[in-house]
């Protein structure tokens, strides 16, 4: 089910969330059985726990730098880089906004 999205409207996901001190922010934009697309504006000096999920997890950093590590092998990110990645992922290095699909 779209969340928080209109039909047929040209957008910059980036705008969807915006940053606040201190927090990290999030907002679905579509949730199904076989999908979860998720936004989050992190701020500076906080992160995510590590993730699992039941499929393929696809991050795009879009705005700011990420340091995402996966088994012990960190990834440094930056604005309009993705990365794909089965069942695990966790997240360092902020601010930034990102889109997570899995």
């Amino acid at each position: 089910m779209l969340k928080n999205l209109n039909l047929q409207e040209v957008i910059e996901l980036k705008n969807l969330v915006e940053n606040a001190t201190g927090q990290i922010v999030s907002k679905t934009i579509l949730e199904s059985k076989l999908t979860n697309i998720s936004l989050f504006a992190i701020a500076k000096n906080e992160g995510l726990s590590e993730h699992t999920s039941v499929g393929d997890a696809l991050v795009t950093v879009l705005e700011g730098t990420a340091k995402i590590t996966i088994a012990d092998q960190e990834y440094h990110l930056h604005k309009e880089q993705s990365i794909v990645n089965q069942l695990k992922w966790f997240m360092l290095s902020m601010p930034l906004k990102i889109l997570k699909c899995y």
